[in-house]
């Protein structure tokens, strides 16, 4: 992957939402196949219909993918800003707070009057740790900028998770325009769309970032595919559609890399999670941190995705576990 470096404002910019986090863990649920054999939706979370579910640890934070990565990217060592929409609520006026204070640039955060912020409600299964995500936007959905706007803000690189505003197209084409590089890590509304809506960004995507379903879904969206296959098939497909480096995680069976060359796959330690939420955030973010760091070092962006990854699923919170620059190993901080 050619690296290129100029004079820029920033070094990376995060663009998606920024939430308020509530946090539920229970030891109700049960984690079961589902009955429908769907490759996008493989386990379900579920809970005795009707039932009154208590519980006795319930945790207030942070969340979103443009809020939980910029914090991690600064912690890395970039110059950071979160591109997010948020209300002049208490919630808003938090994550904004919050950002600051980790370091993160608020010069590009929007406020927003039309619906107030959003909210995630995270079911933890506590047998597991695993998670599902109740998601209200809210005002995450009016995000909405410029081209002049961006030009006035450069960047290196743009670190793109979920834009859950309608005109996410358009926001996506500024983006472009910039001709700043682009890591995607796309969201529900941006899979949707499929290949034939996906196809003119996925070619001026140098780092794209999936999970298994979200692999599963993007490939089976082609007009020429029935079923996802491999891992490895599927990374080869989405390659070839024009993204430089896909990655593809596959929680406790590791994550696998392609770059139209070769396969990289690192697998997943064998020790148990406290605390998933925010650990997708936490590798995307990592991986890009790290090819950049790394000038475009596959294996040792991997290497650094997973060391904060499983530092991050140690700790509780999406935004709390992240390791430093400075306290990585010396393996890691050579550059």
């Amino acid at each position: 992957m050619a690296l290129r470096k100029r004079k820029t404002k920033f070094e990376i910019v995060s663009v998606g939402s920024a939430v308020r986090d509530v946090v539920f863990y229970t030891d109700a649920s049960c984690i079961v196949p589902n009955p429908d054999s769907d490759p996008t939706k493989e386990r379900l979370l579920c809970f005795e219909f009707g039932a009154k579910i208590r519980s006795s640890d319930v945790r207030f934070g942070f969340g979103g993918g443009a809020a939980n990565s910029s914090i991690n990217f600064v912690g890395l060592g970039f110059r950071a800003a979160a591109l997010v929409s948020v209300s002049d609520d208490f919630d808003g006026r938090a994550i904004e707070q919050q950002l600051r204070s980790r370091g993160v640039s608020s010069s590009l955060i929007h406020v927003s009057k039309k619906h107030r912020t959003g909210l995630s409600f995270l079911v933890v299964d506590k047998a597991t740790s695993e998670h599902t995500a109740y998601v209200y936007y809210g005002c995450a959905a009016d995000l909405d900028f410029s081209l002049p706007e961006l030009k006035r803000n450069p960047t290196e690189w743009y670190y793109v998770s979920a834009v859950p505003s309608p005109g996410w197209k358009g926001l996506f084409t500024h983006l472009i325009e910039t001709d700043s590089k682009i890591a995607w890590n796309p969201g529900g509304k941006q899979l949707k769309a499929g290949y034939k809506g996906l196809r003119t960004f996925l070619k001026r995507t140098s780092i794209l970032i999936v999970n298994k379903d979200e692999a599963a879904e993007l490939t089976m969206s082609h007009p020429d595919c029935d079923r996802p296959g491999t891992i490895k098939q599927m990374l080869k497909r989405i390659q070839s559609w024009g993204p430089e480096v896909v990655l593809i995680t596959n929680s406790q069976k590791g994550s696998t890399a392609y770059d139209g060359q070769n396969y990289y796959h690192r697998d997943s330690p064998h020790d148990s999670p406290v605390d998933t939420t925010g650990a997708g955030d936490c590798f995307g973010s990592s991986f890009t941190a790290g090819i950049i760091r790394y000038k475009g070092d596959i294996a040792r962006a991997m290497e650094l995705a997973q060391k904060n990854a499983t530092s991050v699923v140690h700790s509780v919170g999406a935004q709390n576990g992240f390791i430093t620059w400075d306290k990585l190993p010396k393996n890691l901080r050579k550059v």
